[in-house]
């Protein structure tokens, strides 16, 4: 049974882009940078994990997210002035 799961987990990553990656990836890390405002206050660490997403979704080269990239970088300019 367990074996079953796990094949079918394993279908299921295999057809995934990395294109899909790299937008996960870049999802977490904006949410994280929130957390990491709200709950301790840590402006820099915000930063810099809204800085790694935006560079993700550079890697992906795909225009249609140049609008929040655009956002992405509005916020690393407002908490860079706090």
């Amino acid at each position: 049974m367990q074996a079953q799961s796990n094949s079918k987990n394993l279908a299921e990553i295999s057809g995934r882009r990395p294109a899909d990656w790299l937008l996960a990836e870049a999802d977490y890390l904006v949410r994280m940078s929130g957390r990491k405002l709200w709950l301790e206050n840590d402006v820099r660490t915000a930063i810099a994990m809204l800085q790694a997403a935006d560079s993700r979704l550079q890697d992906l080269a795909d225009p249609s997210l140049l609008p929040v990239r655009q956002f992405i970088a509005s916020d690393i300019q407002n908490l860079q002035q706090v």
